[in-house]
């Protein structure tokens, strides 16, 4: 199989995600160090950088936040950052519970304005804050959210981040990589 038969198989942008394993072995990888030193080797275009890199790629491969398929948007080096977990349900949700989803969110303190994909049928969008916390520890973050839904099930797909300028940012790609997304029917259990 060539370089390009790989790329013409994934279901995102890969000069713009690169894909988290949520379980080894995970393609050539057999542990989260190898995939993370490849990332790194990769994604740094200096060699003083890529430890850090790397360091930031174990502690990702190593969450604990449920994902069908988890995503880290790295389309430059020093440029924004962001996490985006992806959860794939065997149910297709019904548009009556569709708002809902998007909207839940006990820490929420903004409404959440719900906005279709543009281009991406049955998908919706939206942003919001939330406050994490409590009293003087309490903080802000940004969400985005999404939920599409396919023939045979539901995606979820989110964002959070401390940083509320990451949320506009990299929106027209989050869309982009909901639209693109192919359905995985598995068990949302951390095994992937």
């Amino acid at each position: 199989m060539t370089d390009r038969d790989v790329a013409d198989e994934l279901d995102y942008d890969a000069e713009l995600w690169i894909e988290v394993p949520v379980a080894f072995p995970f393609g050539p990888w057999a542990d989260a160090a190898t995939w993370a030193h490849d990332v790194a080797e990769e994604a740094a275009l200096r060699p003083d950088a890529r430890a850090a890199i790397a360091e930031r790629a174990l502690g990702l491969a190593a969450s604990d936040w449920p994902a069908t398929r988890r995503f880290w948007y790295f389309p430059v080096e020093g440029g924004y950052e962001a996490i985006v977990h992806v959860i794939d349900v065997d149910d297709v949700i019904p548009d009556a519970q569709i708002t809902e989803l998007l909207r839940s969110d006990d820490a929420r303190v903004t409404d959440a304005v719900i906005h279709p994909i543009e281009g991406v049928p049955y998908a919706w969008r939206c942003a919001f804050v939330v406050a994490e916390g409590e009293g003087d520890a309490r903080q802000a973050m940004g969400v985005l959210r999404a939920v599409r839904v396919h023939e045979r099930g539901t995606s979820l797909v989110e964002l959070v981040d401390v940083d509320l300028a990451v949320i506009g940012a990299v929106m027209p790609d989050f869309d982009r990589l909901v639209g693109a997304l192919r359905f995985r029917e598995r068990a949302v259990d951390g095994r992937g």
